[in-house]
């Protein structure tokens, strides 16, 4: 075998070890979602009492879910309680609209772990117009301090919900899950691209 077919053998292998990698990644992020489900509070704007008025919304939201989610033992019953929920929350903050739904996500970085970029389910907490700053967590389990119940739950017990490869995945604060998060980030930014040109196209298919 000649130089060049060397050169384009290593290439080849080069690129399908990143894939497979890249796979291998996703994959992970898409268990860890399972897992999970994710609070954004978005302020109406950046004025600094709309900000206030953000974090008390946020408490006041944290407060009065935990009992609601208390003795959920997966992602899906606490999803399940928190769609039943969502009617009597928008009652009592008519100012908000509360939606749960799955959402792409970039990188966020906790004090004692990771998220990384990718589509996760989350309950979304809009105030007025939602042109201010958002506030990001993790609602189920309660893994940011935040959103700790004190009385019945601890940030041990939070993460023993999740399984070790979880654990594993997201708590790691090397160079090496940077590499990884930022991959995923990649995957993310580009999927995202691809579904706003195919809406996109659809839209113009539809128009002509």
């Amino acid at each position: 075998m000649n130089k060049f077919n060397v050169k384009y053998v290593l290439i080849a292998l080069a690129v399908l070890i990143t894939v497979a990698y890249s796979a291998r990644l996703e994959s992970e992020q898409t268990e860890l979602s399972r897992k999970l489900i994710r609070l954004r509070v978005v302020a109406n704007s950046d004025s600094d009492a709309d900000q206030k008025y953000k974090i008390e919304i946020r408490d006041r939201i944290l407060t009065g879910i935990a009992p609601i989610l208390s003795g959920a033992t997966g992602s899906e019953e606490a999803a399940a309680r928190l769609r039943a929920a969502i009617p009597a929350l928008a009652q009592e903050y008519p100012d908000c609209e509360i939606t749960l739904q799955r959402r792409n996500f970039p990188e966020r970085e906790y004090d004692t772990f990771t998220l990384p970029a990718g589509e996760y389910n989350s309950l979304q907490i809009t105030i007025g117009a939602g042109k201010g700053e958002n506030w990001w967590c993790v609602l189920f389990p309660p893994l940011c301090v935040e959103a700790v119940s004190a009385e019945d739950l601890d940030a041990e017990d939070a993460f023993a919900m999740l399984g070790d490869e979880q654990v594993r995945f997201i708590k790691g604060k090397s160079g090496e899950y940077k590499i990884k998060f930022r991959i995923l980030e990649i995957i993310a930014e580009i999927k995202s691209r691809l579904g706003s040109d195919s809406r996109n196209r659809h839209r113009n298919d539809c128009s002509a």
